[in-house]
C-alpha cells in the first residue's frame, strides 16, 4: 500500500508540474497603443486598428511577467486564461528559425526597459514584422503599416529595435503556444523561459520526492 501511495503521489506531482495554465490578466500598465496595420492570416487578409503592446501574464499562479503576441491568426479578450505548451521560440517559424531567434533576442534585450505605450507598441510591431517577413520595411510584405503618419513614433521605435545590435544577447525565450484555438480566440505568446519549469527540473523535482519517500520508509 505504501508503494502504491508513493507512486500515486509521484504521478500527481508530475501531472501538476506539467499542467500549464496561462493567465492573461490584461495589458502591462500603459505599455500598449493603437496601430494601423494590414496582415495575412490563415483565413484571409485582415486590416484595421489594433492594440499592440505588452501583456501582463502568469503561469500556474506564479509571478507575473510581460509577454507579446506572436500569433496574428487569432485574437483574445481580456482578461482570459487557457492551457499552453511551452516550446522554444526558434521553432516558431519552421522554415525560418532565425526569425524566432531574433524575436527572442529583442524580447530579452528590451522587454524589461519599456517605459510607455510607444515603447510597448514599437516592440510588438518589431516582433510581428520579424515573424511575418523577417525584414524592416513596414510598407511592403505580409505585414504592413497602413497609416505611416499616425504611427510614426511607434514605427521609429520598432525600427530601432529591428536594426539594433543584438550581438551577445541571448535568444533563449519561450513560445507559449495555446493548446487549442476555439473560434480563433487564443493567442500564442513569447515569454521568458523561466516562466515554466523545464522538463529536466520537473524530473529532478520528482526524483527528489521519491528520495524523500524512500528515506522515510527506511526509517
Amino acid at each position: 500500500m505504501k508503494k502504491y501511495l508513493a507512486s500515486a503521489a509521484l504521478a500527481a506531482l508530475v501531472v501538476s508540474a506539467n499542467a500549464t495554465s496561462l493567465n492573461v490578466a490584461g495589458w502591462a500598465g500603459d505599455l500598449h497603443s493603437q496601430v494601423h496595420i494590414q496582415f495575412d492570416t490563415n483565413h484571409g487578409q485582415e486590416q484595421g486598428t489594433y492594440n499592440a503592446g505588452a501583456f501582463s501574464e502568469s503561469i500556474n499562479g506564479g509571478p507575473s511577467f510581460r509577454a507579446f503576441c506572436v500569433d496574428l491568426n487569432d485574437t483574445i479578450g481580456l482578461p482570459t486564461h487557457f492551457d499552453i505548451h511551452k516550446l522554444h521560440i526558434e521553432d516558431l517559424v519552421n522554415s525560418h528559425p532565425e526569425r524566432g531567434d531574433k524575436i527572442g533576442q529583442m524580447y530579452n534585450k528590451y522587454t524589461g526597459g519599456l517605459a510607455d505605450g510607444i515603447d510597448g507598441a514599437g516592440l510588438q510591431m518589431a516582433i510581428w514584422k520579424t515573424l511575418m517577413d523577417g525584414t524592416t520595411d513596414f510598407t511592403t510584405g505580409h505585414f504592413i503599416d497602413t497609416d505611416l503618419g499616425a504611427d510614426a513614433a511607434i514605427l521609429a521605435k520598432a525600427n530601432f529595435y529591428l536594426t539594433s545590435d543584438l550581438t551577445g544577447t541571448s535568444d533563449h525565450a519561450a513560445w507559449l503556444k495555446a493548446v487549442t484555438h476555439p473560434d480563433h480566440t487564443r493567442q500564442d505568446m513569447v515569454g521568458p523561459c523561466g516562466a515554466v519549469p523545464e522538463p529536466a527540473s520537473v524530473a529532478a523535482l520528482a526524483l527528489g520526492f521519491v528520495g524523500i519517500i524512500r528515506r522515510r520508509r527506511q526509517k
